[in-house]
Formats: structure tokens, C-alpha cells, sequence
């Protein structure tokens, strides 16, 4: 009980809970506690949205249950190559359909996912392989030169190379060297028993993969993240932390529908921020997700949105000033954009106003730090907002 006249200890103040006082009335105070995996998710969202479309890459569609046929042969291949619960998988790509058929067949082991920027230099690389003693790297040929000089010396056993054309229909493969919009490699690729094809990798393991026993608290994802000294430290972030964060982030916006949104992936998978609020927020809300796997690349966004009509875009400040910036956010009919959340630097409020006005959307700001999976703190979708919070 309270002494009159003293302040209230930091407990009461919690268990008061009075933030609750500021949240819409259709946003729940509390969700239940996460009883499963990222792949049991995953299986839940293919049994209802199977045949609604996952991903979109360059014009071709992908399914859930495609995805999931992928993914499960992925987790195979790998079981053939020796991985098991508890190893790392290191992932060096870019948005591209690669990286969740990678990310949810390392789940389906128990295996973790460490994902790195493409933009890594050779010694970056080597210290995020040296540091996570990853056996097996997947990646792109375009990124290839990136590990040929370290990968041997690092013990990695297996290096399994993607194509951009991958899992585009058989006649664009065969094209996509004759094609002037599909890059080449910047070296050949010395295809052996160790450095092996994307495709061919897929169908090596023929039902060998197995469910594991993947508890909630059992570590998904090494986000690697500079802190304060600028050296990379890998955050061991959970299936139950990374599930939480995707659930509290659709519930923070119960205007989403279930299958019925579509999501532009202009953040990177390799980052938590687009892990969380476009995989696994996406995956949770059955999604169509179009990927961009160049980042900030104006034309292919614009043209995204024309075809495909995102409903949700998140992004960063730097983002959203060159789509401002650019003379075709004037040109383009934007008003399919509804929720977008913006974190990593605060937002300034000018740029909230533009780009609220030109869209008829809603941008949001939001805090969260890597080790949280990472969102801590956003605006509510309706009522008193303060900016600069992000």
C-alpha cells in the first residue's frame, strides 16, 4: 500500500500499467504467449493461405505452398550436408526469393539463421564466418567473389550458389544468360563438390529432413548488429522473441487483414528490421510480399506499386525522403499505401506531412534496438502521436 505522500515505487508504476490509457480501444492489451516455432507458423499459414501468393520477384509469382514445398527441400538438402539443430546456417544474399526458402528450411532443423549484408567486404565476411563457425554458406553467384578467397580457409564445407533466375519459369533460365537485364557474376563460379548450384542443392536431399523438437526459447536468428563499438556482435534472438515482435506489431495495426495485404520489401532481409516487419509480420498476415532486391531502386519501386498496389511499405527516413525526392511520387498513383512504419533514425515531421499527404497513407514511427527482434516502442494508428520518437 501506498504511503501518503511518497511517490509510487517503479513496480506499482508497472503493474499500473498506465501507457494502456493511450492505446486504440481495438488494440489488445495483451497476447498469449508464443507456443510454437517460426516453422510451425509457417505450416499453420500454409494449411489456410496455401495458394494465395507469398513473394513476388521480378513479375513471377510464388505461392505459400510453393514456398513451403521449397523450404522443406531446402531443410533436406541441408540434413544430407550434415546440418543439424543447434548449427548455423550463414546466409550472404539479398532480397530475393533465395533467402526465405534458406531461412525456413534452416528453421525446420533447429538450425539458426546468420544473415549478413551483400554490401560485405571479403574480410567482413570472413569474420562473420569465423565468428559464427557456419558450415554451410548459401548466396548469390553476383556475390560470389565475396567468399572465394576465404570460404576453404574458414572450414566451410558446403557454399551453395543461387541464381537471380532461379525460380523463374524454364525459358527465363535458359535466357538469362542472353538476357541484358540479368547481370553476370563478376567471376566464373568453380562449380565442384563443394561449391555447388542453388537448384541443384534443392534436390539433393530427397525427403531426408526431418521436424525437429524446436522449442519457443530455442535461438532462430544471429542478428549481427554494431552497438556502440562499431565491431558486429551476433544477438541470439529466439523463435518466441521474433514471433512476439511480428504478433505485436499486426495486432499494433488491427486495420490489417489477414490475406488481404500486400507488402512492399524494400528493407533487407539480412537486417532485423525486415526480418520482423516484412517476413515474419508478413508471413503472419498471409501477405504478398513483392521483393526489391536492390534496395533503394527507384523504378522498380515505382513499378511495383503501379502493378501490384501495396497496401504496407515500411522503411526508413533516408527511404522515404527519396521517394519524396523522386518526380514520379507525383506521377504515381500511391493511394493503395496505407501503414507504413518507420524506424533507425527519427523521422522528421516535414517528412511525415509530405508524404501523409501525397499517399492518403499513414506513417508511423518506432523505436527498437536489434536484441529486442526489435521493435520496443511505435505511434499508435490512431489518436495523439508525438514525433520524433524514432
Amino acid at each position: 500500500m501506498q504511503t501518503k505522500g511518497r511517490a509510487p515505487s517503479a513496480e506499482a508504476a508497472y503493474d499500473a500499467k498506465p501507457w494502456l490509457q493511450h492505446y486504440p480501444p481495438d488494440v489488445p492489451a495483451t497476447l498469449p504467449p508464443v507456443s510454437e516455432s517460426l516453422w510451425d507458423v509457417f505450416e499453420d499459414v500454409v494449411a489456410r493461405h496455401g495458394d494465395r501468393p507469398a513473394l513476388v520477384f521480378q513479375g513471377y509469382e510464388m505461392t505459400y505452398r510453393t514456398l513451403h514445398g521449397h523450404a522443406r527441400r531446402m531443410s533436406d538438402a541441408l540434413t544430407r550436408a550434415g546440418v543439424e539443430k543447434g548449427d548455423v546456417v550463414l546466409v550472404l544474399l539479398p532480397n530475393i526469393p533465395h533467402f526465405p526458402v534458406a531461412y525456413y528450411g534452416t528453421l525446420r532443423l533447429g538450425a539458426i539463421v546468420a544473415a549478413i549484408p551483400p554490401t560485405a567486404v571479403e574480410r567482413e565476411v570472413e569474420r562473420f564466418i569465423r565468428d559464427t563457425d557456419a558450415r554451410i554458406v548459401v548466396t548469390l553467384d553476383l556475390l560470389y567473389d565475396k567468399l572465394a578467397n576465404v570460404w576453404e580457409r574458414c572450414g566451410v564445407q558446403r557454399v551453395v550458389v543461387g541464381k537471380v533466375t532461379d525460380f523463374m519459369p524454364p525459358w527465363v533460365r535458359l535466357a538469362g544468360p542472353f538476357l541484358k537485364r540479368v547481370p553476370k557474376p563478376k567471376q566464373a563460379i568453380p562449380f565442384s563438390r563443394e561449391v555447388v548450384p542453388f537448384r541443384y542443392f534443392l534436390g539433393s536431399g530427397r525427403e531426408m529432413g526431418r521436424d525437429a523438437r524446436v522449442a519457443p526459447e530455442d535461438v532462430a536468428l544471429l542478428q549481427y548488429t554494431g552497438g556502440t563499438t562499431g565491431t558486429p556482435k551476433g544477438a541470439m534472438l529466439t523463435h518466441s522473441s521474433l514471433i512476439s515482435n511480428a504478433q505485436q506489431m499486426v495486432a499494433w495495426f488491427p486495420t490489417l487483414k489477414e490475406g488481404g495485404e500486400t507488402m512492399l520489401a524494400v528493407l533487407p532481409f539480412f537486417h532485423v528490421y525486415g526480418v520482423t516487419l516484412v517476413m515474419n509480420a508478413g508471413l503472419l498476415l498471409a501477405a504478398r510480399t513483392v521483393l526489391i532486391a536492390s534496395g533503394w531502386a527507384p523504378q522498380e519501386v515505382f513499378e511495383a506499386i503501379r502493378r501490384y498496389r501495396p497496401s504496407i511499405f515500411p522503411g526508413v527516413p533516408t527511404l522515404y525522403v527519396a521517394f519524396l525526392n523522386d518526380e514520379r511520387s507525383r506521377r504515381y498513383d500511391l493511394s493503395s499505401i496505407d501503414v507504413c512504419v518507420c524506424g533507425g533514425a527519427p523521422l522528421p515531421a516535414e517528412v511525415k506531412r509530405q508524404f501523409e499527404e501525397l499517399t492518403g497513407g499513414h506513417l508511423y514511427e518506432g523505436y527498437g534496438l536489434s536484441e529486442a527482434s526489435p521493435c520496443t516502442h511505435a505511434q499508435p494508428y490512431t489518436g495523439f502521436t508525438k514525433p520524433g520518437i524514432g
